[in-house]
């Protein structure tokens, strides 16, 4: 049984994030690593091909940065799985009075970070997006790196096993049987929505859109 004594206290409000990329040794190319946004194998595949993290400088326009970016509640599922599993926490019997606390805070650490928040010293101009997609990212990333004539091994994409896909289901229902959450995570996660919609063309949910018309109105 959970315990408040055993709940896990959220960090990211204390934590220094920072802001930092992987360089391509021709020093016009960056990967920035988001959390479950591919980060694992981005770090590993940087790592062995020798591009050094460095820290990255407000208004930076001397490097054009490679971004894979996903969709806000599916990586918060991920994100909060990870959590959970950090604090050697079952999803499954948490009682329901303890989902409301965690309903409630949203933001446990940088797996649930806004993904934003990592490129807020980044132009948008200067990103390179990558749609999060397991079919599509391998040759968006090659199709990239060989413009900068980089013919490199890609990176292993990280695979669920099966525990992990049956978490996450078991979340992405808990999601969809509470509207209030739902909204709750739109709201929180709205600025990742809007960077997904203007550098991947992706939609945004319709309760911000109607939120955006309702603000426009009452302005």
């Amino acid at each position: 049984m959970l315990t408040i004594k055993n709940i896990p206290t959220p960090t990211s409000v204390i934590e220094n994030h920072g802001f930092a990329f992987f360089e391509s040794p021709c020093k016009k190319l960056g990967i920035i690593a988001i959390n479950k946004c591919l980060s694992t194998s981005i770090e590993k595949w940087c790592t062995d091909n020798k591009w050094p993290l460095i820290e990255a400088k407000k208004d930076d326009n001397k490097h054009k940065f490679i971004v894979v970016l996903r969709d806000p509640i599916e990586r918060w599922i991920s994100g909060f799985r990870t959590y959970m599993k950090i604090n050697t926490i079952d999803i499954r019997k948490i009682e329901e009075n303890y989902w409301k606390i965690f309903k409630q805070v949203i933001i446990f650490d940088s797996h649930t970070l806004q993904q934003y928040k990592h490129l807020i010293e980044i132009s948008l101009k200067n990103i390179i997006p990558i749609d999060f997609n397991k079919n599509t990212t391998s040759k968006d990333f090659l199709r990239i790196l060989k413009k900068y004539k980089y013919d490199c091994i890609l990176p292993n994409l990280n695979v669920r096993n099966e525990q992990e896909q049956i978490d996450d289901n078991f979340l992405k229902l808990i999601i969809d049987n509470d509207e209030n959450f739902l909204k709750n995570l739109y709201k929180v996660y709205t600025n990742d929505y809007w960077l997904r919609y203007h550098l991947l063309k992706k939609d945004v949910p319709k309760l911000l859109w109607e939120d955006t018309k309702d603000l426009n109105v009452n302005n």
